[in-house]
């Protein structure tokens, strides 16, 4: 028998959580459930889990739990512990942990769920076991994307906001610099041609000039992922998420058929007309009363009074808008103003009345130019039947100006933020491994099989108590992304028989199970073209009626700077029609669905399609959609013909019990498996695991024990830079080591964690073929194992 302790953190001491230790019955079977299903489901991934167990009411955990079953038991009780405030909530869930024998075996969050009486006493409370996966989902909540903020109240959006002018757009198109709001080259009320002399769409002619308000802005994915981490408190991890295949992704934010923007509202700087001092906060605050004493009030306050308050607008510009607020609720509004505002009414009460107004002017204008404007106030008092008036003017002694500035957060597309990390974790088939409460290990599922070790349990298991199953398996498989009414999209499905272009499925008509599986991503996936000769590549919103059209959220890849040089004649135009400015600009940042992982090696080229399609770049096959990368391995194992659910029943000691991982690889009688579930009773450590065999070859062409994302790479003559993700695997550290050849690339001793470095190939002048190779040094036990990844350069 083990001894089992569950502890729980209730309260603080001096501001350090205190974990108090929860007493058990003697005969309480605490059984927790670990499992790797539903891991398209974030919110079920890796959580550990219990069956409700019993506790007893004894003094200690009464004490522990505040007597919860006792309703009058509240915050001012003071019969409870000094360092124990408030009564125990049944409405949250609690950080706690479990040990056995004193090792640590998981932690989770215990909640309540019932008192038990008996005889007229409370004899034991009910409560349950959760891992700390579930927090996502409850932090996330029904929250939108574009709704983070900080605790100002503040969107983390801002910080991106620049100034919105053709000259900071033709510095973005240009590639000057890393950008996390970036403009891809994407038509909306027109397709954008190249060298075609189409004087309305050629960019080429100036007639044809992109206008620099026709583009959408796209924004980096790890920055809105910064964003979600400072928002929820969390800390997101994993090498993959600094990889190439994320840290270049980009979420394009066309919310909207066109592009409309404003300027931003600005708040008028009032101050008091007679001193002078301005008013606190820029805020007229109405109060009967006390705005009386504040401005000098008649003396005979009867009969009643009534407040009106006008304000007058002067203003260099028109189609503006103002917008009046009370306590930060938008009051009332004027738009689409032209020229001055003569002084108007907006509030009117008669006194004397206790509410409290907060009145705050914001102004903005409809053109993306700078604009000024000075806003004047006017406060007047009527005592009612006697006709008296008073007046009293607030006003702003200078203009306030007012920047075109693009506002991010206006463009980011509707989608919650639980459904955004959903999608992606769909999209690359990746787990979420909670390693604290607040900390998060993001990881692909076959790169989560990699660290797992093998571990032989056969002396464990009780070998007569074996059932060898078939597996639940599905008659289709689906994998789709949103439907998309893209003109090109429409025409792909017209003439594949009404198949999605990037989706990908599997029927078997023969199949003897029934059910479907499905993975959807709530990301839309637009086709891109490219010119023919050329190195312009486009796509255009367009649906099948040649109309602008709102996508579902697009996810796309910054695939770096395309330049034209050195004729002039390929240049592209940027105009800004407003001012007169025109820009020939030489280059553009390519974005599209895909990205080339091994430079000018194809079979490294990632794309966000789920099946097979012809890259539009590289004008041929790209073999790496989602499915052959993220996918593949995993479902292949599952459908080999070969592949057997075993359910064993084994006896654990505490060291195996507190060390298994769910990404081990199981050897029973000479057989290698994964672990599909596994039910531990803690207290005997007994353990009834469902297995599934793994048929993955370890071999350098398949994922499973690769040691780069990289194995062999063949590149052409020219000079290029690749990016490798170095795996530890299951080894305890490795080395990069210099491999004596061409190919220069930072080395580092002692990694435990994965790492990426970036390979240098230089251009290859000498007329033949040649070779080299990334060098590597693993350790296991002392024990070195050399690894070497091949790199072949083309003459």
């Amino acid at each position: 028998m083990q001894n089992v302790q569950l502890y729980i953190y209730v309260d603080d001491a001096e501001g350090v959580p205190v974990a108090h230790r929860i007493e058990l019955f003697n005969d309480e079977k605490i059984s927790v459930t670990s499992s790797v299903q539903n891991f398209n489901d974030i919110g079920k991934l890796f959580t550990d889990y219990s069956q409700s167990f019993t506790i007893p009411a004894s003094k200690h955990n009464n004490s522990v739990l505040r007597h919860w079953y006792e309703s009058a038991v509240g915050e001012t009780d003071l019969d409870l512990p000094q360092n124990v405030i408030g009564a125990f909530d049944h409405r949250i869930k609690y950080f706690g942990f479990i040990e056995i024998d004193t090792i640590p075996f998981r932690d989770g969050k215990f909640t309540m769920d019932k008192a038990n009486k008996k005889n007229g006493f409370i004899e034991s409370y009910t409560i349950n076991f959760v891992g700390n996966l579930v927090q996502l989902k409850d932090k996330f909540k029904e929250d939108k994307l574009n709704s983070l903020k900080n605790s100002n109240g503040l969107s983390y959006y801002n910080e991106l906001n620049f100034e919105y002018s053709s000259y900071e757009i033709s510095q973005k198109l240009l590639g000057y610099g890393s950008y996390d709001v970036m403009f891809p080259l994407i038509g909306n009320t027109r397709r954008f041609e190249y060298q075609t002399g189409n004087i309305d769409n050629d960019i080429t002619l100036l007639s044809g000039a992109i206008e620099y308000t026709e583009l959408f802005p796209a924004i980096k994915i790890s920055k809105i992922f910064e964003y979600i981490q400072s928002a929820y408190g969390l800390n997101f991890t994993g090498e993959f998420l600094n990889s190439q295949t994320f840290s270049k992704l980009y979420l394009y934010c066309k919310n909207s058929d066109e592009m409309s923007t404003k300027t931003e509202l600005v708040q008028s700087n009032l101050e008091y007309g007679s001193t002078g001092l301005p008013l606190p906060n820029n805020t007229l605050t109405i109060n009967f009363v006390p705005f009386y004493n504040f401005i000098g009030p008649p003396t005979n306050l009867d009969p009643v009074w009534s407040q009106k308050v006008y304000f007058f607008i002067t203003t260099a510009s028109t189609n503006y808008n103002v917008y009046i607020y009370n306590n930060g609720t938008l009051y009332t509004s004027f738009l689409n103003q032209s020229g001055n505002i003569s002084y108007r009414s907006f509030f009117y009460r008669v006194g004397p009345f206790s509410d409290t107004y907060n009145f705050t002017i914001f102004v903005n204008s409809d053109e993306l130019t700078t604009f000024t404007f000075e806003t004047d106030l006017m406060v007047e008092f009527v005592q009612q039947n006697t006709g008296y008036t008073n007046s009293y003017a607030l006003y702003t002694p200078t203009p306030t100006t007012s920047l075109a500035l693009l506002n991010v957060q206006k463009f980011i597309p509707d989608i919650t933020v639980n459904d955004f990390i959903t999608g992606l974790v769909k999209m690359f088939n990746m787990v979420i491994i909670p390693t604290s409460e607040t900390e998060f290990e993001f990881l692909p599922l076959e790169l989560w099989y990699q660290n797992g070790n093998e571990i032989n349990i056969t002396e464990f298991v009780e070998a007569e108590n074996i059932e060898i199953a078939k597996p639940n398996l599905f008659k289709k498989l689906d994998f789709k992304h949103e439907k998309s009414d893209n003109i090109l999209n429409t025409n792909f499905r017209d003439f594949n028989d009404n198949q999605e272009y990037g989706n990908l499925f599997y029927d078997n008509e023969n199949s003897a199970f029934t059910t479907n599986y499905e993975v959807k991503t709530p990301f839309e996936d637009i086709m891109y073209e490219r010119t023919t000769g050329t190195d312009f590549l486009t796509a255009t919103c367009w649906n099948k009626d040649r109309q602008p059209y709102t996508p579902k959220p697009v996810l796309l890849y910054d695939n770096n700077r395309v330049s034209f040089y050195p004729t002039t004649a390929n240049y592209y135009w940027l105009k800004d029609t407003p001012s007169g400015l025109d820009f020939h600009l030489p280059a553009y940042q390519r974005f599209s669905n895909e990205i080339e992982l091994g430079a000018s090696d194809l079979n490294y080229l990632q794309t966000l399609n789920w099946g097979v399609e012809n890259s539009v770049w590289n004008l041929d096959i790209a073999p790496n959609g989602l499915y052959q990368q993220f996918y593949s391995n995993y479902i292949n194992n599952l459908y080999n013909q070969r592949t057997r659910v075993v359910k064993a029943k084994a006896h654990f000691n505490t060291n195996l019990l507190t060390s298994i991982n769910l990404n081990d690889r199981i050897i029973l009688s000479n057989k290698r498996y994964l672990i599909n579930t596994m039910t531990t009773d803690l207290t005997t450590g007994e353990v009834n695991l469902e297995l599934i065999n793994d048929f993955r070859d370890i071999t350098e062409n398949t994922t499973y024990l690769r040691y780069a994302n990289i194995m062999v790479m063949q590149v052409d003559n020219t000079a290029q830079k690749v990016e490798f993700i170095i795996y530890r695997n299951n080894y305890d550290t490795f080395n990069v080591v210099a491999s004596g050849g061409f190919l220069t690339y930072p080395l580092s001793s002692d990694n435990d964690v994965d790492i990426i470095i970036e390979v240098t190939i230089p251009a290859n002048t000498s007329g033949i073929e040649r070779s080299d190779s990334l060098a590597l040094q693993y350790y296991l036990n002392g024990v070195e194992t050399e690894i070497k990844i091949p790199v072949v350069q083309y003459a």
